[in-house]
C-alpha cells in the first residue's frame, strides 16, 4: 500500500544563487528530500527567481533530481505583482507544512497569507544581535503598515525555531516561545584535504611565506568590512610590515551595492593597494563555485569577522572545516562556539540599524589588530584554535543536524495533529 507522502513547501531566497540563507534551506531540501517521505515545493521571497530550468543548470547528481521534482513559485515579497504568488501556491501545492528560512521582516506573505490555517509553519530564524525591538520600518505590498509587529509577525508561527542559544533568548525577550536553538550544518565532504600553495589560489602577486588573513562576506551595512581593512592597517604598523609579508583577502563582489561602503575607497585612503585584494572572475549575483572559494580558504591562515551583529557565521565554520583559526567581534550569535577556537575583538561602541532599534556593534580595531599580532606571532596557537574549531564541526554535518531536524519537525507535526483531532472529537451538547 502506498502512504501518500506529505507536502512541504520551504520559503526564502533565490537558490538560482547562492547566500547563506539559502544554502541552509537548500541543504534542508536535501535531508527531506533523501527520506522519500515528501513532496517538496519552493517559494523563491527574496531575490532572484527561481526555475527548474535555471536551478538544474549545470547541476547533476541529487540537485539535479531534486530540481526536476520540485515545484518552483516565484512570490517576492517587495514585488507588488509577485507578491501575491504566495497564496497562489498554497492554493495550488495545498502544503502540509511550511517551512521558511529568512529575515523575520520579510515574512509577510506568510504571516498574513489568507490561508494561513491551513499549513503548519515552521520558522527557522537566524537572530542577528541579542535583543529585537518589537517593531520595524519595513512596509511591503503584503502589509503596507509602515511601523509593523515583528513579534506579531513571527508569533503566528506554528514552530519557532532559532539557530542559536541567543537567538532563543532574543526571542524569549519578545515574549515569544521558541524551542531550543538548533544549529546550522556544514557539509563536512567538501572539505579541501591536500594542501594548496598560495601562488595556485591567487597567483603570482602573493608568495608561500605570505601569511594571508580573509574574510568572506557580502559588503552590506551589517557586515563592516571596513573595520576589518582599517584594523588590517592599524596591524601593519604594529609590526611594522616593511617587506609586506602580511595580506588580506577579502572575498567580496565590490561591484554590488548593497548597503556597505565603497572598500576599494578604503584601501586606497589607507595605502594598502599592494596588501588588499579583492577575487577575480566574481560576477555580480553568481559567485564562484564552492570548491574554488575553499581552496582559497585552504590557501589562506587566518579568518576574520568584524560583523556588527551575526545570525549564525558561516565564515567560521567553513574556516574551521580547513583547521583555520578565527578572529571574530566578541558579539552575536557566533560567540557562543567561537571562543575556542579563536580569539575575540572587543566592541567599543554601537550604532543603530537601518529601520529598526537593532543595535549593530562596532568593533575596537585597536584590539582587532592586537589579535592579529598575537595570531601571527603564535603558530601553536593558531594550530590549535583551528584544530578546535575543525573537532567542534565534526558535530554539525548537516546529516546529522538534518536528521535531529526532521525528527523533531515530525515530533512536533505529531503532537499538533492530536491536538486538532481531539477537539474534532469532542461532542458538544446544546445548552437552550
Amino acid at each position: 500500500m502506498l502512504v501518500k507522502k506529505q507536502k512541504i513547501l520551504f520559503a526564502g531566497d533565490s537558490i538560482t544563487y547562492t547566500t547563506g540563507l539559502s544554502y541552509v534551506i537548500l541543504s534542508l531540501i536535501k535531508q527531506f528530500y533523501k527520506t522519500g517521505e515528501y513532496e517538496i515545493g519552493y517559494a523563491t521571497i527574496s531575490g532572484a527567481d527561481t526555475t527548474k530550468e535555471t536551478f538544474c543548470k549545470d547541476k547533476t547528481g541529487l540537485l539535479k533530481d531534486i530540481g526536476e521534482s520540485i515545484t518552483f513559485f516565484n512570490a517576492q515579497l517587495l514585488d507588488a505583482n509577485k507578491a501575491v504568488q504566495f497564496d497562489k501556491a498554497i492554493d495550488y501545492f495545498s502544503p502540509n507544512i511550511v517551512i521558511s528560512m529568512i529575515d523575520p521582516w520579510i515574512q509577510d506573505s506568510i504571516a498574513y497569507s489568507a490561508y494561513r490555517k491551513n499549513f503548519y509553519w515552521i520558522n527557522y530564524v537566524t537572530i542577528e544581535t541579542p535583543k529585537y525591538p518589537e517593531y520595524c520600518l519595513f512596509p511591503t505590498p503584503v502589509n503596507k503598515t509602515p511601523r509593523k509587529s515583528l513579534k506579531e509577525i513571527m508569533g503566528s508561527a506554528d514552530l519557532l525555531i532559532p539557530c542559536t542559544k541567543m537567538g532563543k533568548s532574543c526571542l524569549e525577550g519578545l515574549g515569544l516561545n521558541p524551542i531550543d536553538s538548533i544549529p546550522l550544518g556544514i557539509d563536512l565532504e567538501d572539505e579541501v584535504k591536500q594542501n594548496i600553495l598560495k601562488k595556485d589560489a591567487f597567483g603570482s602577486s602573493v608568495s608561500e611565506d605570505d601569511f594571508i588573513f580573509f574574510t568572506v562576506s557580502t559588503n552590506s551595512e551589517r557586515k563592516m568590512l571596513a573595520k576589518i581593512i582599517e584594523s588590517f592597517y592599524k596591524f601593519k604598523l604594529k609590526i611594522n610590515d616593511t617587506k609586506n609579508k602580511y595580506k588580506l583577502y577579502m572575498h567580496v563582489d565590490i561591484t554590488r551595492q548593497q548597503g556597505g561602503t565603497d572598500l576599494q575607497g578604503v584601501v586606497s585612503e589607507y595605502k594598502l593597494n599592494n596588501s588588499v585584494f579583492f577575487p577575480t572572475g566574481l560576477n555580480s549575483n553568481k559567485g564562484i563555485p564552492k570548491q574554488e572559494l575553499y581552496r582559497r580558504i585552504k590557501a589562506c591562515d587566518c579568518a576574520i569577522g568584524l560583523s556588527g551583529g551575526e545570525g549564525y557565521g558561516y565564515l567560521y565554520l567553513e574556516s574551521w572545516l580547513h583547521k583555520k583559526p578565527v578572529i571574530y567581534i566578541d558579539y552575536g550569535g557566533h560567540v557562543e562556539f567561537c571562543k575556542d577556537a579563536g580569539l575575540p575583538v572587543k566592541v567599543n561602541d554601537f550604532t543603530y540599524a537601518m529601520n529598526a532599534d537593532i543595535h549593530f556593534a562596532l568593533a575596537d580595531t585597536d584590539d582587532c589588530a592586537k589579535q592579529m599580532a598575537k595570531i601571527v606571532s603564535d603558530k601553536s596557537l593558531a594550530r590549535k584554535l583551528g584544530e578546535n574549531g575543525w573537532y567542534y564541526i565534526q558535530r554539525l554535518s548537516w546529516d546529522i543536524v538534518g536528521k535531529n531536524f526532521i525528527d523533531i519537525i515530525k515530533e512536533k507535526y505529531r503532537e499538533k495533529e492530536k491536538e486538532e483531532d481531539l477537539l474534532t472529537s469532542f461532542k458538544f451538547k446544546r445548552i437552550v
